[in-house]
């Protein structure tokens, strides 16, 4: 299966706990849910992201997708681009 989103949507793939950016401490102000990190797995042609790249994202964003890969459930977010908040750069 192949799944590509249209225009300004984004396809993420979920990252797990250990495969979250080094470096970066999210402090979380008690009124936003804590930002979680994802790769970029498909894009649309409007979106300005590109296959691959890791960002930051609220995790109420979009809607959660779970998609048999190889035999296992990966969890994915379809979510508009403008709710990315940043790119990631190791």
């Amino acid at each position: 299966m192949r799944i590509e989103p249209t225009l300004d949507r984004i396809l993420v793939k979920l990252l797990e706990e250990e495969e979250t950016v080094a470096g970066i401490e999210i402090v979380r102000d008690g009124k936003n849910a804590e930002m979680q990190t994802g790769v970029i797995e498909e894009a649309g042609k409007e979106s300005g992201f590109n296959k691959g790249d890791k960002v930051l994202y609220n995790p109420a964003s979009g809607t959660l997708l779970r998609i048999l890969v190889d035999g296992k459930h990966q969890d994915y977010r379809m979510m508009l681009a403008d709710t990315i908040t940043a790119i990631v750069y190791d």
